[in-house]
């Protein structure tokens, strides 16, 4: 069956679509959606080799989303990670990670991360954009460990008539503020 692909802007939300991997390991994503029968508020995953033999196959629970599904290195091992909008809002989102293992997808431990931005920030640590109000900006650097996810530190980004400033949050972050300013002020 040909699927569209999950990352063109005008398809519709809840509907069938694919995404490539990009990380060398030949993997399609299937993401099945059945909007009107029991399952309405689940998305079923299937990850499939190039030989279309099955690898894997997902599950999770969506409460409302417009925003489609992403593959992408998080974490920078080199394997695409998949991040999946379960709730989107107006201006942040709820967001499940699985992290790509070589023998499919692992669930990041843990609550889902919310923001409207989930990147890279550099190895073995991603960067969650998240808007508190008009004036402010905050960004949380999740550090992985293993499965884990846990804060590592959280910069304030607000805005004057200067411009945007940056500042770190918390306190005994393990690397300097200049280093997570710079990640979070790049985007």
């Amino acid at each position: 069956m040909v699927y569209p692909d999950c990352s063109e802007p005008e398809l519709e939300p809840r509907v069938a679509c694919a995404l490539d991997a990009g990380d060398g390991t030949g993997w399609r994503l299937v993401f099945e959606f059945d909007p009107e029968g029991p399952r309405a508020r689940e998305v079923d995953i299937l990850v499939v080799a190039v030989d279309g033999a099955p690898v894997q196959r997902l599950s999770y629970p969506l409460e409302r989303g417009f925003l489609p599904p992403e593959l992408t290195d998080l974490d920078g091992d080199g394997l695409d990670d998949l991040l999946l909008p379960l709730s989107t809002g107006m201006v942040n989102s709820e967001w499940r990670i699985a992290f790509g293992t070589g023998d499919g997808f692992a669930d990041a431990e843990g609550e889902p991360v919310y923001g409207h931005t989930v990147e890279a920030a550099a190895p073995g640590l991603f960067a969650v954009h998240a808007r508190g109000s008009a004036g402010r900006h905050d960004v949380a650097f999740h550090a992985r460990d293993g499965l884990a996810i846990p804060v590592e530190a959280t910069v304030a980004i607000t805005f004057d008539e200067e411009g945007a400033q940056c500042a770190l949050i918390t306190q005994d972050a393990p690397r300097p503020e200049e280093v997570y300013c710079s990640a979070a002020m790049s985007n």
